[in-house]
């Protein structure tokens, strides 16, 4: 009899061993992670940098803040905010070209020109770190339809540029945890508030319940469909006013080539240079050239290379170049 109670006992024990370990790895298993990851390693944010988000997008590269003015790499506003911007490296110039105007800053400078009229701005226009040219974005903002918000822990910049484009946006409908993968299990990004205001960024997943957003400060993450109100859509705005460039366009599609004049006696060579050619209606010599810094410019042009051209039903665009040793562009 005792020997049973002691089985009994043992069996017992060991159910309830049993018990406790499926709960346990029930609670490993279903449980959400309480994890949060760290949002500097996230962003992959380093010291002394702020990290760029253009609008739904996270640029690969990097921005200063200094004095409280972001300032961003001189390749990420040519090519993507206004290409109009152009940085010499060989005069150490930053020029920006208008339909009135030419405004050129200088490096580690508030001071500008505006056709040789001298301003000043707000903050170091132009800086140079690591080999990498930066522009504060005020100052881009001047002449660009862009705006930004900065943000902390960590340093990042959300960057809007493109309008009138519609986004598909939604608010959440209880607190949620913004998590890195589309898991229960995955790292916590942020503790979104009730009636936050997300991007969305693609369709719900069928399979998980997931679906990819992200926040107006510029983190992307996972939410459950189910924690979202109704979408709706969303237009950003700007008052900025494009600046009106008139021009004049050709009837036809431009078919042009180069000719090398050096000397006046080259500009014979048209008939030649034509008769080798097809479907050719613009000719560019290489007629003038400035020739220093007080705005001279020397000259090969011909009335009689003029009038053949256009004889032969081509219009001449000729070339100036600033190639001279004796002028610097920036003291023309």
């Amino acid at each position: 009899m005792k020997t049973k109670k002691i089985l009994l006992i043992g069996v017992s024990a060991i159910v309830a061993i049993v018990a406790v370990l499926c709960v346990v790895v029930f609670v490993k298993t279903k449980m959400p992670s309480r994890d949060y990851m760290d949002l500097g390693e996230y962003f992959g944010v380093t010291e002394g940098t702020t990290k760029i988000i253009l609008q739904d997008t996270v640029y690969d590269g990097v921005g200063i803040v200094e004095d409280g003015q972001l300032y961003l790499d001189s390749t990420l506003v040519t090519d993507i905010l206004n290409q109009r911007f152009y940085w010499d490296a060989h005069e150490n110039l930053l020029l920006y070209t208008t339909s009135t105007a030419v405004i050129t800053a200088e490096l580690d400078s508030k001071n500008y020109t505006i056709n040789k009229s001298k301003q000043e701005f707000e903050h170091t226009i132009v800086t140079l770190r690591n080999d990498t040219v930066y522009i504060a974005a005020d100052y881009v903002g001047r002449y660009t339809a862009m705006s930004y918000e900065l943000y902390e822990n960590p340093d990042r910049a959300v960057i809007t540029y493109k309008y009138g484009n519609e986004e598909n946006r939604a608010t959440t409908n209880d607190e949620v945890k913004l998590r890195y993968e589309a898991d229960i299990k995955s790292d916590i990004l942020v503790d979104l508030h009730e009636n936050t205001e997300l991007r969305l960024m693609g369709d719900v997943d069928d399979e998980t319940g997931f679906v990819k957003v992200m926040t107006l400060d510029g983190i992307t993450g996972y939410i459950k469909a189910k924690n979202l109100n109704e979408a709706y859509k969303y237009i950003p705005e700007t008052d900025f006013k494009e600046e009106t460039y008139t021009h004049t366009l050709m009837d036809e599609t431009v078919n042009l080539v180069w000719h090398q004049v050096t000397n006046t006696t080259a500009n014979d060579g048209l008939v030649s240079l034509l008769a080798n050619t097809r479907n050719v209606n613009v000719v560019a010599p290489t007629w003038f050239a400035t020739s220093d810094n007080v705005g001279n410019i020397s000259s090969l042009a011909s009335y009689s290379y003029v009038e053949k051209a256009h004889a032969s039903g081509v219009q001449v665009w000729a070339l100036c170049d600033d190639f001279s040793p004796d002028m610097k562009i920036g003291k023309v």
